[in-house]
């Protein structure tokens, strides 16, 4: 029996009669447990990774044995990093599916737009959103990642403190709550430093003409450009940026999102030096990471990334909840379970998982882009 079942727009017949056809005890031995992440859509490169990581992570539980008898049935949905899609997909997740609990979505808008249908139906969620508003949705929201909040600060100091930058401006995207949210952390972060934010400049995501937002930015006096957007624009920018005679003393810095191999397969030298608070490097030396990149490797014939490493890390902490609910696992005693975890291994930041308040701590290195690879800033 397959324990996992590909839900997205073009299958919902096939998993209800695959579903249907199960014999009742084969049924009664399956947590049901729905990933929903943009798989198509702008944040695909995202989705694709972070999804890849959850499956292998609930394979490799099932494999272990590490619910008894029972197994996780895993529902991928796609909401092709859309909202309506998102909430279609929840509410399939609650009422077709009956899962004990549900592990993204993507994106900070399609998570804001789910959070409190799940909340509501008393069935816990693990989110990959950054947004500190997720949780804000009720108790049954939990954010995987790490807020903005904890993420931005080690940042700002290595830009005031270390690379003693006083003037940086701020490109992000506008029709993105969460990024509008980062970009607000990152400006009152730096204005806390002694150095506030010079200038703010608004994108949207469908945007591709950046000639008149390079031209302006080339022309100021700056020590640096903060990127809060999707990783295929933050590139195409830079690049612009520099074929526009950007001086070489402006130094490029994003947020988290920006620790994707898209950056520098799109980017190449223009993004030589980008600096952000990684939370995923390739080649740690800690068993759970070797074992790691090597399935993951030879199971999708890629290197991880650090949204591969996230989803992964997404899966272990559902099934160490799953685990500690006990046999015949309900939606209250997984989420529950999921409040008193403690130091879980994961692959992400110090390589323990925890929680703040149902947000996420696990701790960043500072990434820098060099020779095309992204490695720790000491």
């Amino acid at each position: 029996m397959k324990s996992i079942v590909r839900f997205g727009r073009q299958s919902v017949l096939a998993c209800v009669v695959a579903a249907a056809a199960l014999p009742l005890s084969a049924l009664a031995q399956e947590i049901p447990v729905m990933s929903i992440a943009a798989i198509t859509g702008p944040a695909a490169f995202a989705g694709v990774a972070e999804n890849n990581g959850i499956r292998l992570a609930v394979d490799e539980a099932n494999q272990k044995g590490a619910f008894g008898a029972a197994r996780i049935r895993l529902i991928e949905g796609d909401n092709g990093t859309d909202k309506a899609q998102a909430i279609s997909l929840a509410e399939q997740a609650i009422k077709r599916h009956q899962v004990v609990l549900s592990i993204g979505p993507t994106v900070s808008p399609d998570a804001m737009a789910i959070g409190p249908v799940f909340n509501q139906a008393r069935t816990p969620m693990l989110s990959f959103a950054t947004s500190n508003a997720i949780t804000q949705a009720g108790p049954y929201v939990f954010r995987i990642q790490m807020s903005p909040s904890e993420t931005v600060p080690p940042l700002v100091r290595h830009i005031v403190d270390k690379v003693k930058a006083r003037k940086v401006a701020i490109v992000f995207d506008r029709s993105n709550d969460g990024f509008v949210e980062g970009k607000n952390i990152f400006a009152d972060a730096m204005k806390a430093a002694g150095a506030p934010v010079v200038a703010e400049e608004a994108v949207l995501a469908r945007d591709s003409n950046f000639l008149p937002l390079v031209t302006k930015l080339s022309a100021m006096d700056i020590d640096g450009i903060y990127f809060i957007t999707l990783v295929e624009q933050a590139a195409n920018i830079m690049i612009q940026l520099k074929q526009a005679g950007l001086p070489e003393k402006v130094k490029f810095y994003g947020e988290q999102g920006l620790a994707s191999p898209r950056l520098t397969a799109i980017g190449g030298k223009a993004v030589e030096g980008t600096t952000f608070p990684g939370q995923f490097l390739a080649g740690v030396d800690r068993p759970l990471n070797r074992a790691f990149e090597q399935a993951y490797r030879a199971r999708y014939k890629t290197e991880p990334d650090f949204f591969a490493a996230v989803g992964y890390s997404a899966g272990l902490v559902a099934a160490e909840a799953i685990r500690n609910a006990g046999p015949n696992p309900t939606r209250d005693g997984v989420r529950d379970a999921i409040d008193k975890l403690r130091d879980v291994p994961v692959v992400v930041g110090n390589g323990l998982w925890n929680h703040k308040d149902r947000n996420g701590l696990y701790g960043v290195v500072i990434t820098s882009v060099k020779d095309g690879k992204f490695v720790a800033i000491p």
